[in-house]
Formats: C-alpha cells, sequence, structure tokens
C-alpha cells in the first residue's frame, strides 16, 4: 500500500467501543478489509427548535421501538428533570443508530438546561463523533471546530483532564495546525507516560504516515500497559501487514477475532484473515 493511498476514516469502533474518541482511524481506502463506515444524515449547523419528523431519516427513526416509547416519555412529562433524563436516553439510542443530527438535538438540549462537565463533555464527543462520519463534507469543519470549542471548555474547569486533552489533540489533526495537536499529545504523555488514548493517537498518526516501525512501537508500548486493549493489537496488525510481517499480522488478528467483544472490530479483523490466509 502506497503512504498517499493511507487515510484517516476512523469509524465504529470508536462509537461501539467508546474507549478512544478520534476523529478517525488508519485504515487503507482500497483495502476490502476497511472498517465499514454507515452512513451520516445531514447535520445543520442550527439545531432545530422542534425535531423535524420529515427529516428522511426519522422516517426510519419512528419506527425503533426504544425510539418511539423514549419520544413519548420525553414529551409526556414536564418535569425538566425529568424530560432530561429521556433526552440522554433518546441521545444516546440515536447515537446507536448513528444518527448525529438527531443525538446532537437532544445533547444540543441538555446541555442548554444543564452546564456541566459532564454535558458539556458528551456534547463534545457528539460533535466529534459525527466529524467521524462526515470527513469531507460540507459541515465537518463545523464538527470539528465545535468538538474542540467544548473540549475547550472542558479542560478550562478541569485543566488536568488529560483524556480530553487528548481528545482535544485529535480535532487539530485534521485542520491546517497537526502539529498543535501532535505536541499536545506529547505533552500528555510527558504528564503521564502511560495515558492510554495519548499513546493510541500517537500510534495511530505514525500509522497514517506511513512510519509503521513508529507505530509498532507505540502500540506495543499501549499493550504492556493494557495487554486486553484489541484496538491496539488490530492496528499494531495492520501495520504488521503493511511491513509484510504477514505471519506476525496473522498472530495481531487472530487474537483480536478470538477475544474482542466488539463485533466491527472482530470483523475486520476476520476479514485481514481471510484474506491474507488465501495467499
Amino acid at each position: 500500500m502506497k503512504q498517499n493511498q493511507i487515510i484517516l476514516i476512523f469509524i465504529a469502533i470508536v462509537l461501539s467501543i467508546g474507549l478512544f474518541m478520534l476523529p478517525k482511524a488508519v485504515i487503507n481506502k482500497s483495502d476490502k478489509n476497511a472498517l465499514q463506515k454507515p452512513k451520516n444524515e445531514d447535520v445543520s449547523e442550527e439545531m432545530p427548535t422542534v425535531l423535524n419528523t420529515d427529516h428522511n431519516k426519522e422516517k426510519t427513526e419512528i419506527n425503533n421501538p426504544s425510539i418511539v416509547r423514549l419520544r413519548k416519555k420525553y414529551i409526556q412529562f414536564s418535569n425538566s428533570e425529568k424530560r432530561l433524563i429521556f433526552a440522554d436516553s433518546l441521545a444516546e439510542e440515536f447515537e446507536k443508530l448513528f444518527y448525529f443530527d438527531s443525538s446532537l438535538y437532544y445533547r444540543n438540549i441538555i446541555y442548554t438546561e444543564l452546564k456541566s462537565k459532564e454535558t458539556t463533555l458528551k456534547l463534545a464527543e457528539t460533535y466529534q463523533k459525527a466529524f467521524s462520519f462526515a470527513p469531507g463534507d460540507k459541515k465537518s469543519t463545523v464538527y470539528n471546530d465545535k468538538a474542540r470549542k467544548y473540549y475547550e471548555d472542558v479542560l478550562a474547569v478541569a485543566p488536568q483532564d488529560l483524556e480530553t486533552k487528548s481528545k482535544l489533540a485529535m480535532t487539530f489533526v485534521s485542520t491546517s495546525t497537526p502539529m498543535k495537536g501532535i505536541l499536545m499529545l506529547k505533552e500528555v504523555l510527558e504528564i503521564n507516560p502511560k495515558q492510554e488514548l495519548a499513546i493510541f493517537n500517537l500510534g495511530l498518526l505514525a500509522l497514517q504516515s506511513g512510519q509503521f516501525d513508529k507505530a509498532i512501537g507505540r502500540f506495543d508500548n499501549l499493550i504492556k500497559i493494557n495487554p486486553k486493549n484489541w484496538e491496539a493489537i488490530f492496528y499494531k496488525g495492520v501495520a504488521l501487514k503493511e511491513l509484510g510481517k504477514i505471519k506476525e499480522c496473522i498472530e495481531c488478528m487472530t487474537k483480536v477475532k478470538l477475544n474482542a467483544t466488539d463485533k466491527f472490530l472482530t470483523a475486520n479483523a476476520n476479514g485481514y484473515l481471510e484474506e491474507l490466509l488465501k495467499q
């Protein structure tokens, strides 16, 4: 695979596992084993005052039993506290369906009525996930900028939150100042050399830039810290494949397939195995 074919497209692993909140992941655009990305809906920059039931995705969403039940409860209660509880549940359900316009609608309602570190962080993460599913989309810059803003708001009240700082760092990677994000990740590791998200992000960035040996070093470091970090093992396998180390790659992908619980991760590991074992 040529280096200029490698792009960042992080998707379902982050969303389904929720461990590493990155905009994208390193996968060959032409690779048939690339993580499959569900379609994202078009999201307006401004949140609607009411949920648009004519939205092309709403017709599908309304048939989801959980969504129907939660929306009835949300409308039913006039008590602000209870409504926010159901709004949070709706945001989670829509996120599971990869409908980030609807999820952001409810996240913004919650944030507006209850500004806290937790609600601000969740809003930032949802914007970052929406960005992950819209690379090149006209709204992607809006998503990324808003994610950065809310992460910065969190850090303003919790400057020692290294997890959030690692997430914020990745909002700079797709901008005109990517080194700012990389330096921020390195700052995190200077404070805590075992901060998993920062190590993982640097590993992905090394993989994206074609520095496969460096990527493997990062992932090996992370695996020493957390031997059950299946995402690190998966991407170590990707780097090994690029270096032509097929046997070692198969070992990594087999571990992921047999042990990881995330269906997207195991499916993609299995895709690599099927291809490699045919060679």
